[in-house]
């Protein structure tokens, strides 16, 4: 098992106990990063690289952009290698916005001055746990 899955398995866990113990925008956090540690390893098998390949791709990306805003990780294997891969696999789109939503959430939970409650992060959890298994279901 590689450290990124068994980080991913991690953080769905702990999402759970968070909300358990009324930690509900930490509980978010940890939510979306389980999706985003296991798309990440998805990315790596699927194309048949290491993560350090990957990051090479991203930086020359955004090299390659010349004065346009530089792209994010997160936006980098959400929007452009899981994009990639559903057209590959003629899988329906909807994954990729999925991921974006609870991506929102985490900015919202991690960085805006509001509080995250009960219903969010239980909504967030479950979204969660429907696109890991999607991810896993991809290849």
């Amino acid at each position: 098992m590689t450290i990124l899955l068994e980080k991913s398995k991690q953080n769905i866990r702990a999402a759970s106990m968070l909300i358990d113990n009324e930690l509900y925008a930490s509980s978010v956090h940890c939510s979306y990063y389980a999706c985003f540690q296991r798309l990440k390893k998805l990315i790596a098998d699927a194309y048949i690289c290491d993560y350090s390949d990957l990051d090479v791709e991203h930086r020359k990306l955004n090299k390659s952009g010349s004065g346009k805003r530089m792209i994010g990780s997160h936006e980098f294997y959400i929007n452009y290698k899981l994009l990639n891969l559903v057209k590959r696999e003629n899988k329906e789109h909807r994954l990729v916005n999925e991921l974006n939503d609870i991506k929102r959430f985490r900015k919202q939970a991690d960085y805006d001055n509001i509080s995250i409650d009960l219903n969010t992060s239980q909504n967030v959890f479950k979204k969660s746990n429907v696109i890991i298994d999607k991810l896993e279901k991809l290849l």
